[in-house]
């Protein structure tokens, strides 16, 4: 189950990477599809660190 959740994490890494290298590079992307783009990379990625427990392969932290 826990592969699943750094899939999703890729998956929003991905999606910001792919945004800011397209908008840097090639043309701005509008604010009206760039905003919820980036909200859903952002969200894909906290949900699969609290979920994980885990940031970029890191072990759980134990309190």
């Amino acid at each position: 189950m826990k592969d699943k959740y750094n899939i999703i994490g890729a998956i929003g890494v991905l999606l910001y990477v792919a945004y800011t290298l397209f908008s840097k590079f090639v043309r701005p992307v509008p604010d009206i599809i760039g905003i919820p783009l980036i909200l859903i990379a952002i969200a894909l990625v906290a949900v699969a660190v609290v979920k994980t427990g885990r940031i970029w392969g890191g072990n759980k932290r134990k309190r």
